[in-house]
């Protein structure tokens, strides 16, 4: 964090309120929320959905409890398909 910060001087307010008790927060979301269970899309869909719900998605997690594949920082062309049990990384209020 401190190196980032110390190359971009914008990002001292991300990390604030990421770090402060009353800021924003990571929560894993329902792939539901976003998109019909097992519909290819790609992950700029994803990202244009939570933007609109005021969130920021960052990334996904496939799988069940034991078996998770997490994905950070998809790219926005990269195709996906989420099934019921998925779920969305965002940054979020609530």
């Amino acid at each position: 964090m401190i190196a980032q910060v110390a190359s971009n001087r914008a990002l001292a307010g991300v990390f604030d309120d990421l770090f402060d008790s009353g800021g924003a927060e990571i929560y894993l979301k329902p792939a539901t929320r976003y998109l019909k269970p097992d519909t290819r899309t790609s992950f700029a869909t994803i990202l244009a959905i939570a933007k609109e719900r005021g969130e920021v998605a960052i990334g996904y997690a496939k799988g069940n409890v034991g078996d998770v594949v997490t994905r950070i920082n998809p790219r926005k062309n990269e195709e996906v398909v989420l099934s019921g049990s998925d779920r969305v990384i965002v940054i979020a209020d609530c």
